[in-house]
């Protein structure tokens, strides 16, 4: 009998945490379907095809390699979000923002270089390999070593592209290690030996090349001078202000209106206190306060930043069809 009562009275470690309650269905409501996976990979193909008609009319003929690269990482950066927003919101709302991150002004009229949409689609599945495995809390999505392998091989990677770039990945995850408050590994996710060998080997052979290390990558952002330079520090200042009000808001077109509605949303109903509404702020901020501070230039911060963004169009998106339902709803019952 007393076999029984802790048994009963002892919270499971299956139980899903609190906020996927709402949700139902299941873990299999947590993923993307094959059929969203097919849809999303549909759509990048025919977005790649846009894209390569766009630049033809619009800019002057593009070298298809260069459209077909671009294509694939922007494919595999909206693969990567979706499947985060299905391991919070489900598949549905996974579907929208994988969908959203390839119909916008940054993918169609190609905004970001083929090498900034790759570092992009890295960034995105590194932080989708943290996300699954660790975030997850008591229900994680997927269990072993590999994520955290994935993780650590594609930050290295990314060194190849800017060597401020691992900075990321490493620093939102572990932002949102502390600032959430979950029953999940937390920093013990970084422990795995192999991952931690590959990187440092990178690091090291990134900061011992001539010509390659992090004073490459920096210069090329600084706008020059010393660091205490009032004038470099407006420069900065003004790339930012640029960068908020005229180069995000331009790539998030058509639906950049439906990360404001997802925001609104967020705040009145109290969703920028869970620990999703606090994953999508640091992921946002983190990029935006290294670009401010000159270690990411306005093109790789614009693209670093867009898998939240489409994930606040997401949201939006599926808020506005939840009221256009309940309108429609409305209207079919008879008054007397």
């Amino acid at each position: 009998m007393q076999k029984i009562l802790q048994h009963t009275l002892q919270p499971s470690l299956q139980a899903p945490p609190v906020y996927r309650h709402f949700l139902g269905g299941g873990t299999q409501s947590l993923r993307l379907s094959a059929a969203g996976v097919a849809v999303i990979a549909g759509l990048g193909v025919l977005t790649s095809l846009l894209t390569l008609l766009l630049s033809m009319v619009f800019v002057g003929s593009r070298p298809p390699w260069e459209v077909v690269s671009s294509g694939s990482a922007a494919t595999i950066g909206a693969l990567s979000t979706a499947a985060i927003a299905a391991g919070w919101l489900g598949s549905r709302l996974g579907l929208f923002s994988g969908c959203l991150y390839l119909m916008s002004g940054q993918i169609l009229l190609a905004t970001a270089s083929p090498s900034d949409r790759w570092l992009a689609a890295m960034a995105t599945t590194a932080v989708a390999a943290f996300a699954v495995a660790s975030v997850a809390g008591r229900m994680p999505l997927v269990s072993g070593r590999w994520p955290v392998r994935v993780f650590y091989v594609l930050t290295a990677a990314m060194l190849f592209f800017n060597p401020a770039a691992p900075a990321i990945a490493i620093v939102v995850v572990c932002v949102l290690v502390l600032a959430t408050e979950q029953n999940c590994p937390g920093l013990r996710f970084f422990a795995d030996p192999p991952g931690i060998a590959v990187l440092t080997v990178v690091v090291l052979t990134a900061w011992l090349t001539p010509g390659f290390g992090w004073n490459a990558g920096w210069n090329t952002v600084w706008p020059g001078g010393s660091i205490f330079s009032i004038e470099a520090w407006w420069e900065l200042t003004d790339r930012f202000v640029y960068l908020l009000a005229v180069r995000i808001p331009f790539d998030a077109l058509p639906w950049g209106p439906l990360v404001l509605v997802a925001i609104v949303v967020g705040i009145r109903q109290g969703h920028y206190s869970t620990p999703f509404g606090q994953f999508l702020a640091v992921w946002l901020l983190v990029p935006l306060g290294m670009a401010l501070a000159g270690l990411l230039g306005q093109d790789t911060a614009a693209v670093l930043t867009f898998p939240p963004l489409a994930i606040f169009g997401g949201i939006g998106l599926g808020e506005l069809l939840v009221k256009i339902s309940r309108l429609r709803r409305r209207r079919r019952i008879p008054i007397n």
